[in-house]
């Protein structure tokens, strides 16, 4: 499933980038700063489209300096929301890149942008094909049976990541009940966040009317992210042996499935959330030894009491003692990622659900991403 998409386009002609920005309507002053400023720095235009086209947010045009500054790469950026352009409103849907859905969405997109573009002299601006992916959010709508469940699983998804090539984002001016969960790159970056908590705070230049039916729609749902900047289409391109970024490349269900699930795994693993004494039970009620059982939940007690799975695996390798016992856990980093294999096949997530929240169950909604290959 996906977001949002930013296309782009790029040209060395200063003719041809002078015809683009004509094209959206930018003011002679403007096309003057974007081409003729003598100024040997990166130039940019921009504006906001939503009023022209539901789904087609904003264009920004940009000069780039390349070759020492002796000739100049002009670009468009292209910010839409595919499943926005297709029902012509705000949604809390998402796209699925379906054949069919694919089709409705170029006929979608050359509408909108007959709309939008004062001139059909461009005719390669309204075509999906000419235009490259810039960046792609992949990403899934995680429903739970309450708004309660869903801010108790955000608050477990900040202790569960494996931070697999990334490091952990921190969202500012939030409060850690409600903040984000996020970890990244250079090139991507996951966040799990409360869809009616970010509408709450950043849909307001909507009616109000409108705003609380999303925010009624959006309730019990918390989303899950995947932003693929430039580096990581292109890393995208190579895994799947793309001869370019053309967008329709990445409208693929196949490729939205499998990244979501490989992400999410490493960000919150497999197998359901139990308190510390019914993973016990879980675990006892296992094929494995009695000695493999042990080991097993004092791996579990070890991550609980590094509050995270990566400090749990710090703690691992150090080697640390169970808290108000005598028992030392230390292994390598192999044999501590073999653990959290055998719990994910049991159905027990490694890390427990806290004794202060008072509940002792809560299903991972993998299987939600699991199913967006194929929606109902």
């Amino acid at each position: 499933m996906i977001h949002t998409i930013r296309l782009s386009m790029s040209t060395f002609s200063r003719r041809q980038a002078a015809l683009h920005a004509d094209s959206f309507g930018f003011t002679p002053d403007e096309i003057q700063k974007l081409i003729e400023s003598p100024v040997q720095e990166r130039a940019m235009i921009h504006k906001s489209l939503t009023m022209m086209c539901q789904g087609i947010s904003s264009i920004v045009m940009c000069r780039t300096p390349i070759d020492n500054y002796s000739r100049f790469i002009f670009s468009l950026y292209l910010r839409i929301e595919p499943q926005r352009l297709l029902e012509g409103k705000r949604t809390i849907g998402l796209y699925h890149p379906s054949e069919e859905n694919n089709r409705r969405l170029i006929t979608a997109f050359r509408k909108g942008m007959a709309c939008i573009l004062k001139e059909p002299i461009t005719p390669e601006l309204y075509d999906l094909y000419s235009w490259k992916c810039n960046r792609i959010d992949y990403t899934a709508n995680l429903e739970f049976p309450t708004s309660k469940e869903a801010d108790l699983f955000l608050l477990l998804s900040h202790r569960t990541s494996r931070q697999i090539r990334r490091k952990q984002k921190k969202i500012k001016k939030c409060k850690e009940s409600l903040q984000s969960s996020a970890e990244g790159n250079k090139s991507s970056k996951l966040i799990f966040y409360k869809k009616a908590k970010q509408i709450d705070e950043t849909y307001t230049s909507i009616s109000m009317d409108e705003r609380e039916e999303l925010k009624r729609d959006a309730e019990s749902i918390i989303r899950f992210e995947i932003q693929c900047r430039k580096g990581k289409v292109y890393t995208l391109k190579q895994h799947y042996g793309f001869s370019d970024t053309c967008i329709m490349n990445f409208l693929n269900p196949d490729i939205s499935m499998e990244l979501l699930e490989k992400c999410y795994i490493q960000m919150v693993g497999e197998g359901d959330f139990f308190s510390l004494y019914h993973a016990r039970k879980k675990i006892m009620n296992s094929s494995y030894r009695e000695k493999e059982k042990e080991k097993l939940f004092n791996t579990i007690r070890l991550i609980a009491q590094s509050r995270g799975v990566i400090k749990g695996l710090l703690n691992f390798t150090h080697g640390d003692r169970i808290k108000n016992t005598e028992i030392i856990v230390k292994g390598t980093k192999t044999t501590f990622n073999k653990r959290l294999k055998e719990l994910s096949q049991i159905g027990v997530n490694p890390y427990p659900i806290p004794k202060d929240w008072k509940i002792t169950y809560l299903q991972n909604p993998i299987d939600q991403i699991r199913r967006t290959s194929h929606p109902e």
